[in-house]
């Protein structure tokens, strides 16, 4: 039904009783114009508040309730298992068929879709039909492109976004070729120097090393110091008797 019209006084009393119009009453006119203005205040207001959920014709509003303003339950049957948006492939190999619960009256601009593939494409030419409204052309990277035989893959996860005409692939769950090796960066600055560590122990000892080439004879020290007198050796044994000598004259006179 549409909105509930505007609400207008018609008649001021107090002005009545002022100019004494014929057949007015005997109510006090000041607060019956009183209570009017308020009932005036209460209707208008509630047609502000309407106005924001109704339009003109009756019907509610696209933006009158968005998801954070929605009831726990109803935000709870949407967010889960994707209720509204989201549906398992039911079709075959390049025919997407996808069953939503809330069922879609039509296609609208901005619907999303997502669905996990029942077959890969053997084609460029993919459809995606929702809830029996009509099979439409699946395009990727913009209106313009089709997608390549294999880019969309078996029990794997897709978005899919009407743009009025067909719909986008928006998403993909599908793992992407790795990227190339980006630059080097440049080398940060020296961190500040650590603590000493403690000493280590000994090692095992090398071998002994080979002698080296004997150096030249250094010069004469000074002479020491005189040591003392060693103590007398024994007699030696007593030599040979020599030959007699010639007899003397004092020899001769005492044989005489």
């Amino acid at each position: 039904m549409p909105q509930p019209p505007a609400y207008t006084i018609a008649t001021d009393f107090s002005a009545d009783e002022s100019s004494a119009v014929a057949g007015r009453s005997t109510v006090r006119t000041t607060n019956l114009d009183t209570e009017l203005t308020n009932i005036k205040a209460f209707i208008d207001q509630m047609r502000t508040n309407i106005a924001l959920a109704q339009a003109d014709d009756g019907t509610p509003k696209d933006a009158w309730v968005d998801l954070p303003s929605a009831a726990d339950d109803l935000k709870t049957y949407i967010t889960t298992n994707g209720h509204g948006f989201f549906a398992a492939d039911s079709g075959s190999v390049n025919t997407i068929v996808v069953t939503l619960d809330p069922v879609p009256t039509a296609y609208t601009t901005g619907m999303l879709i997502m669905t996990k593939l029942a077959a890969t494409n053997t084609s460029t030419a993919v459809t995606l039909n929702v809830n029996g409204l009509g099979a439409k052309a699946v395009h990727r990277n913009g209106a313009s492109l089709l997608p390549s035989i294999g880019d969309l893959t078996i029990s794997t996860m897709y978005g899919f976004q009407y743009d009025g005409t067909q719909f986008q692939l928006v998403y993909s769950g599908k793992t992407g070729p790795t990227g190339a090796t980006g630059a080097t960066g440049p080398t940060g600055a020296t961190g500040p120097t650590g603590a000493t560590g403690s000493t280590g122990s000994t090692g095992p000892a090398g071998p002994t090393g080979s002698t080296g080439a004997a150096g030249p004879t250094g010069p004469a020290g000074p002479t020491g110091p005189t040591g003392p007198t060693g103590s007398t050796g024994a007699t030696g044994p007593a030599g040979p008797t020599g030959p007699q000598g010639d007899a003397t004259l004092a020899d001769v006179i005492a044989l005489g």
